[in-house]
């Protein structure tokens, strides 16, 4: 049995941050381990408030993870300020495993969880602890500095950042509009482009959340990246399917 660890916030609805991150390390059969950053307020289509934890109680838990456990690939969702970054940053510098970094700035409601002052210290974490990374287009764009990217100008923004950074990343194309959802994974030799029908499901709280976590879990399991994102991408329409039948 594989080791998943998840660094995220709570979610009281269960549909998303840590709870989901369990919910596919259970249905892979890895064993799950989790860091909470922060405890959150939010039901299906709402987060009312976002309490970071204290630092000193993050990291005890990073701290004996860490110690007690060798994660075979750790998956880092939202981290909700500067001081909690940089002690993530410190300790998977020591961690030779493989990082999946899904960036949550702002939920989907609107609820915004940085400032400024952090872009410059999650750049750093690219470079040195961070294997692959998965925005959309509003989170790529807020990487680069700029606003309202189309798929054209995302892939560009996505070459320069693996060029400077040197880790991989992942467009997720949800953002975009059309029937059709564009989607890319770059790394420094490849570039490999995806298209799905776009899916109208009533309840879609997680999917990022869900992709992210099942792309750390899949790299582990298969050598080959088209079969990692195309199992990954059947693990998130097989469960969110399921889900919106009941």
């Amino acid at each position: 049995m594989g080791y998943f660890l998840t660094i995220a916030a709570s979610d009281t609805s269960g549909g998303a941050g840590v709870y989901q991150d369990l919910k596919v390390a259970q249905y892979y059969g890895f064993w799950g381990l989790s860091a909470l950053t922060a405890i959150t307020s939010q039901d299906f289509t709402t987060v009312y408030s976002v309490t970071p934890l204290e630092k000193e109680v993050f990291e005890k838990q990073l701290q004996c993870l860490l110690k007690s456990f060798k994660p075979d690939c750790i998956k880092i969702g939202l981290v909700p300020n500067v001081e909690i970054l940089d002690i993530i940053y410190y300790y998977l510098q020591k961690a030779s495993t493989y990082v999946v970094l899904d960036p949550v700035f702002q939920s989907s409601s609107g609820f915004g969880f940085i400032d400024d002052s952090y872009i410059a210290l999650l750049k750093k974490s690219l470079s040195d602890c961070v294997s692959v990374i998965t925005p959309n287009s509003n989170e790529l764009a807020r990487l680069i500095g700029e606003n309202n990217l189309d798929y054209k100008r995302a892939i560009e923004a996505a070459k320069m950042i693996v060029k400077q950074y040197n880790c991989d990343l992942y467009v997720k194309g949800g953002h975009f509009s059309g029937n059709l959802i564009q989607e890319a994974y770059i790394s420094a030799k490849d570039c490999y482009e995806f298209e799905y029908v776009r899916q109208h499901w009533a309840y879609s709280h997680g999917t990022g959340c869900a992709f992210s976590s099942a792309l750390a879990i899949n790299r582990i399991l298969h050598t080959d990246i088209k079969k990692v994102l195309q199992e990954s991408h059947y693990y998130v329409n097989e469960f969110y399917e399921a889900l919106n039948k009941i």
